[in-house]
């Protein structure tokens, strides 16, 4: 088993714009964006965008899953890529797996449908915020065995794609969330 050099856990938490959510964040690793730090996880996490690399992060997200998640979970879902309609293969084979391994359900419930605006800035919180913002919605409805939810993304740098799939899941009656993360963004450190 591949060991996580250490397991970051920070919630995403926007109150200005998202109020009262705050939303558990855990990931094995930090990621540096590409130019900034020379680092081979962060680029396999690049690479995760497009290809599956599953095989890479599995341990690593399967000892988070164990630690934080695997018993009180009823769903895993993963987060939308930023382009409309499409997913990460890797996110979409760690959900597979991970459902196979616990016996939680594994669904894609949420979904991009309005292409995302582009970024301006990382550090400019408004400027994220109106980039997400009504651009991911519900297409299939909640069971209601699905209240606990796990939320697969591949990068954390604002929390505000977690916040918006936990907002999108709250109001179809999700009641506790849990985002594992490939990384958690360390470029630049806002």
């Amino acid at each position: 088993m591949v060991e996580a050099e250490k397991i970051i856990d920070e919630a995403s938490h926007q109150p200005e714009y998202y109020e009262e959510l705050k939303i558990p964040t855990i990931a094995p690793a930090y990621y540096y964006a590409p130019g900034v730090k020379k680092d081979d996880y962060s680029y396999k996490i690049v690479l995760s965008k497009k290809n599956d690399c599953s095989d890479y992060f599995y341990d690593r997200i399967k000892k988070i899953f164990d630690t934080y998640a695997g018993k009180t979970a009823n769903l895993i879902c993963v987060a939308p890529s930023s382009e409309v309609g499409k997913y990460s293969p890797t996110l979409l084979r760690l959900a597979e797996r991970l459902s196979e391994y616990s016996g939680i359900e594994n669904e894609n419930i949420i979904a991009r449908t309005v292409q995302r605006g582009k970024m301006t800035s990382l550090k400019i919180y408004k400027d994220r915020f109106d980039c997400v913002k009504g651009t991911i919605s519900l297409n299939k409805q909640l069971k209601d065995t699905q209240k606990r939810i796990i939320v697969l993304d591949d990068v954390k740098v604002g929390g505000f794609t977690i916040l918006e799939c936990a907002k999108i899941l709250k109001e179809a009656g999700a009641t506790n969330f849990l985002a594992i993360c490939l990384g958690i963004n360390n470029t630049g450190r806002w």
